[in-house]
């Protein structure tokens, strides 16, 4: 069964107590990403299952969006 585009979550899980994150993903790029992370870094980024990986809580990011003007 495929996925709509709106089905193909993405939910990131941390908390407090631990320095490493999960990452539950049916996007098809970041799937890749990660399975290519997890194959050069095995000891950093953990395949749990096919959409299911444990990364360091350091590897997320959250940026300020850029202005109008920056992105052009």
């Amino acid at each position: 069964m495929k996925l709509t585009p709106i089905e193909q979550e993405t939910i990131l899980l941390s908390n407090q107590a631990e320095d490493t994150a999960e990452v539950y993903t049916h996007d098809r790029k970041l799937l890749e990403k990660l399975t290519r992370l997890s194959q050069k870094h095995p000891e950093q980024v953990c395949k749990k299952d096919k959409h299911k990986f444990t990364v360091p809580k350091r590897s997320m990011s959250h940026r300020t969006p850029y202005c109008k003007q920056r992105r052009k």
